[in-house]
This record gives C-alpha cells, sequence and structure tokens, in this order.
C-alpha cells in the first residue's frame, strides 16, 4: 500500500502540461520572452479574473505580476551559447506554460590579423557581428579611428606623408580580446636600407656554406613603375640593380629564373650577362640549379609584431617537383649564349636561405 501511495505522488509532481484540455488551459493573450545577451524584460499577458501565481524553473529567470500581467526579468548572459526556463502559470483553476529563450552573446569579428594599406588615406572594413558591450583600444589614435555600423567595423587610416609605420586596434570584451594589425607604407612604399642575412657558399661546394650578415642593402623603386623594385648593393659587382615585381595581392616579390639583371663588363671589354637563377634542395640531399624559367624566386613580405619590423624572406614556391628552393645565384654567362649550367662562366653571387630585415 505504501509502495502505490509513493508511485501515486511521483505521478502527480510531473504533470504534462502539454495534455491539458482547452477548458484546463489559461489563455495567452501575449508572450514576449526571447531575449538577447544583455538584462532585460519582457512580459505575458494572460486571460483571466482570478489571482494569477507565476513561478519560473531557473535562478536567472524571474517574474513579477501585476493583474493579468507578468513581467519576466532575465540576468545578462555571458556565453555564447543561449540558455531556456519554463515559467508555470496558475489561477487555480486553468494553467500553462510559456518556455523563456535568451541568446548567447554575439561575438563575431571575422578579416585578417594583418593588413598591409597604401600611404593615402583608406578605409578597411571589417564584418563585425557583436550583441555584447565592448572596448577599442587604439595604438595610434592619431591616424586611425573606427567605427561599427550595419554588421561592418570601419577603419579609418590617415594619410602616410613619412616612413613606414604601423599601429593596431584591439577590441575586448568579457569573452576575450582580438588584436588587428595595420601596416601603412610610405610614399615610397617598401624602399629603405635593409640588413640581408643568408649563407654563402665557400669554394666551389655549395653543401659548404659560411653564414653572412650584410648591412647596407638598398631596396630602390622604379620612378616610372610603383610596382618595379630593385636589390641594390647586394651583389660583390658594384653597381648591380637587381629586378624585382611587386605582386600586391599576394604580398610578394618576384624575379623571373633566368631573368636579365645587368650587363657586365670585365677588365679586357668581354660583356657577360648577369642572370637570376633558382636554386633548390631536392630529398636525396642533392643541390640542383634550374634553368626553366617557370620556377619563379619569390620573397614574401612580412611583419613581426614584437619587433615591429618588416622583413624580406625567400620562400618555395612549391613549383620544382622534389625539390625544394632555398636559394638565388646571379650568375655571368657569355652575352648571347643560351642560358644553361655549361656556359656559366664562373662568377656566381649566391644567397641561401636568405632574409632582409629592414633598418
Amino acid at each position: 500500500m505504501l509502495a502505490g501511495l509513493l508511485t501515486l505522488a511521483t505521478g502527480c509532481s510531473e504533470e504534462d502540461y502539454s495534455e491539458l484540455t482547452s477548458s484546463q488551459k489559461l489563455e495567452i493573450v501575449k508572450s514576449d520572452v526571447n531575449f538577447s545577451a544583455e538584462a532585460s524584460q519582457g512580459v505575458i499577458e494572460v486571460k483571466t479574473d482570478r489571482i494569477l501565481n507565476a513561478t519560473s524553473s531557473e535562478e536567472w529567470c524571474t517574474t513579477s505580476i501585476s493583474g493579468n500581467i507578468v513581467t519576466v526579468h532575465v540576468e545578462s548572459l555571458i556565453a555564447r551559447e543561449g540558455r531556456s526556463a519554463l515559467i508555470t502559470l496558475s489561477d487555480g483553476v486553468k494553467k500553462a506554460q510559456v518556455t523563456v529563450h535568451q541568446a548567447g552573446i554575439i561575438w563575431g569579428l571575422q578579416g585578417e590579423k594583418l593588413y598591409f594599406v597604401p600611404a593615402e588615406a583608406n578605409e578597411v572594413q571589417i564584418p563585425a557581428k557583436i550583441s555584447c558591450e565592448y572596448d577599442t583600444d587604439f595604438s595610434a589614435p592619431s591616424w586611425m579611428n573606427g567605427e561599427l555600423k550595419d554588421d561592418i567595423y570601419t577603419v579609418s587610416i590617415g594619410q602616410n606623408t613619412g616612413e613606414l609605420r604601423s599601429g593596431s586596434i584591439t577590441f575586448k570584451s568579457v569573452l576575450g580580446d582580438k588584436k588587428y594589425t595595420f601596416v601603412q607604407l610610405g610614399p615610397h612604399g617598401y624602399t629603405g636600407t635593409y640588413t640581408a642575412k643568408y649563407e654563402r657558399p665557400i669554394g666551389t661546394n655549395a653543401k659548404e656554406r659560411e653564414e653572412c650578415v650584410q648591412s647596407g642593402v638598398r631596396l630602390t623603386r622604379d620612378d616610372d613603375n610603383p610596382a618595379l623594385y630593385y636589390f641594390e648593393d647586394l651583389s660583390r659587382i658594384k653597381g648591380v640593380k637587381v629586378p624585382l615585381v611587386y605582386d600586391e595581392n599576394k604580398r610578394i616579390m618576384k624575379i623571373g629564373n633566368t631573368t636579365f639583371v645587368d650587363m657586365i663588363v670585365d677588365e679586357s671589354g668581354n660583356l657577360h650577362e648577369m642572370r637570376a637563377i633558382t636554386v633548390a634542395q631536392g630529398k636525396s640531399g642533392l643541390i640542383a640549379t634550374s634553368y626553366l624559367a617557370k620556377y619563379e624566386i619569390v620573397f614574401s613580405i612580412e611583419w613581426n609584431e614584437a619587433t615591429s619590423n618588416l622583413s624580406m624572406n625567400m620562400i618555395d614556391t612549391g613549383e620544382w617537383k622534389n625539390y625544394t628552393q632555398i636559394a638565388f645565384q646571379l650568375s655571368l654567362f657569355k652575352e648571347g649564349s643560351t642560358i644553361n649550367g655549361a656556359n656559366n662562366e664562373g662568377f656566381t653571387d649566391a644567397f641561401y636561405f636568405f632574409t632582409m630585415n629592414k633598418d
């Protein structure tokens, strides 16, 4: 008998409100209880002429009653995932339940972590869906500011009439921080004085190399073509200008393999063609030189945020099957000759694992 009473008591405590008949249900006239993550309130209006009672299933969701109006209060939610509570209503005769939904914080900042921008005044648009309070910290407020409008945060950057400069904006909220860095070029782009680091072969054995640090390497730009740059004072032969083509979309500079660099005149008056040649290492350790034009010599342009320093580093293009490009060289060939190993006239400036940092 006792077991039967316990079973009956348990069954009564788990009433299924969805199975109430129309004569048992309270009529909900209005329900406005879908909330964003901020602390807020909404109302449930009930049709009844009796004293109304309301309870909530969750501590963060509370109720207050005035006549047949139930005001639902929710606390702020500091999480990305939303949550729900159940409001139980009764006037002593009829009953109803209403589910309260609260959405989590929207903290969606997209875009790139690093932007390179030209010297002219311009804007960068960052997609930003934000539903919580946040702060912005500008490291260079004198020439950078921003505004959020229609899910787009627009960063406005002033004109730069001086040297290359960098600044950042950090978005801060209860869910964490997100930082964007902007490197703005000066009127002369990437030009300036750099320090190059590389390995140079000892003698004729390319596998035996010594480390070299070469200061005073200049990166200059063509007066008529802003996408054409030059390495100057890099070669051991004075006056050599190595041409590089700038690709703004990929943020790289490149030299076509076997590209003509300069015409060199020796002491006897003989002419020699200096050309840029790529060098790679195979899986077996073999070092090979290619004279195929399709294997470009490519330098990535990078920014070291820790040191606020610009660098150019030779990278592997991935096009040379079974080989990894690790070097380039400036080699002399007889004027008008076919560009291959047999016609290399002996002089070579070789640069293995080449990097160059702006002074």
